[in-house]
């Protein structure tokens, strides 16, 4: 009978909590299930991104022989997983990625819960929602929903990026909430899935030079912030272990061959192609648009113009560095948008952080009460 109590004053304590996640697993099940927005048919033995991680899963000593490009080779965790589950490899992949993708949603409400409202809270995840299709939406409906071509990287069935969105919310959540432990434990598993999780280790500095240690005493900060730095060894050590036993097949004579003319895989002149590529994109075609309001959506860079000038310089010394990674990622590969939206919960923070600065001036303007229980 206690664990009954127990379970319902949970249930009570956290009623609209779970409405809103269930709320969440059912948009999830329309979008990725009933419609088929994100089919990519497996195509045999073609050598792109998922056919390398299938391989893998097939056989994750793979890696140690030369037989995976980089960086795919670097990312083994989510593979190795995907050829642990009893299901064929195409429905493992579905799986991981549908139950990392409801996670990633929960885990980022909770992150937004550390600084705001219930009602902001649930502003952001339903931001989440939508921010992938941003792009889609705007092509048009009938794309949207019957097109198998317009696949969006946030909910694409065979490569590690959703996965890796989980682990990235989660080491946001670890850094704001100071579980430092925590977030070293998911710094080392993030890294087995994709090296982009090393952005957060800025973060995880700024955070603790900022928010945590206020000693006015120099040596007190110093040591302060060496004794922290432990944290990231952990994640430094296996990235570095994993460069030195893991050696990259060569992509001259692959499919990679077309796009980096030649050139092996992040090479001076593989990197001044993207560079080239790109500057003719935000010159000659609609990459500034595509790189800013495309990317994030209309509605999130309006609510982000809200924010006063202490919130965005706030915003800017914690996760200004993690951005500029964010999008320096677009000179070193072809997909842009995939890289971009690493940087999904600074954005949307900053939004959420913009509507709760208007709901505060309109409240002293207007002294509306009745603002404090919507919002």
């Amino acid at each position: 009978m206690n664990f009954f109590k127990k379970l319902n004053k949970v249930l009570f304590k956290y009623k609209t909590e779970f409405i809103v996640f269930i709320i969440f697993l059912l948009y999830l099940i329309i979008i990725r299930i009933i419609i088929p927005i994100v089919y990519i048919p497996f195509l045999g033995e073609l050598d792109y991104d998922w056919d390398s991680y299938f391989r893998m899963s097939n056989d994750i000593t793979s890696i140690f022989r030369r037989e995976i490009v980089a960086p795919f080779c670097f990312r083994p965790l989510m593979p190795f997983l995907a050829g642990l589950l009893p299901f064929d490899l195409r429905t493992s992949y579905f799986f991981i990625n549908f139950i990392a993708v409801y996670l990633t949603g929960i885990v980022l409400f909770f992150t937004l819960r550390l600084k705001f409202s219930k009602m902001l809270s649930i502003i952001g995840l339903f931001f989440f929602c939508f921010l992938n299709y941003i792009e889609v939406i705007y092509r048009s409906i009938f794309q949207f929903f019957f097109s198998p071509f317009y696949h969006i990287y946030f909910y694409e069935i065979y490569n590690v990026d959703t996965l890796a969105f989980l682990f990235l919310m989660i080491c946001f959540y670890c850094i704001l909430s100071s579980k430092n432990s925590l977030y070293s434990i998911f710094l080392v598993l993030g890294l087995l899935i994709k090296e982009t999780i090393l952005f957060t280790i800025p973060v995880f500095i700024l955070h603790i030079c900022f928010e945590r240690v206020r000693s006015e005493n120099k040596k007190v900060r110093y040591f302060s912030l060496l004794k922290n730095l432990m944290y990231i060894l952990p994640g430094i050590l296996v990235y570095s272990l994993m460069h030195v036993y893991i050696i990259p097949k060569s992509v001259v004579g692959t499919v990679w061959d077309l796009y980096y003319e030649g050139n092996e895989y992040l090479s001076v002149d593989m990197i001044m192609i993207f560079v080239k590529m790109r500057i003719i994109d935000l010159f000659e075609g609609n990459g500034f648009f595509q790189w800013t309001v495309g990317i994030w959506g209309l509605i999130l860079i309006m609510l982000i113009s809200f924010n006063t000038k202490e919130e965005i310089f706030k915003w800017m010394k914690l996760y200004g560095i993690f951005m500029v990674l964010i999008y320096s990622q677009m000179f070193l590969g072809i997909a842009v948008k995939k890289y971009i939206y690493y940087g999904f919960f600074p954005m949307i923070y900053l939004g959420v952080s913009g509507l709760n600065c208007l709901k505060e001036g309109l409240q002293n303007y207007f002294n509306y009460d009745f603002l404090i229980y919507l919002i």
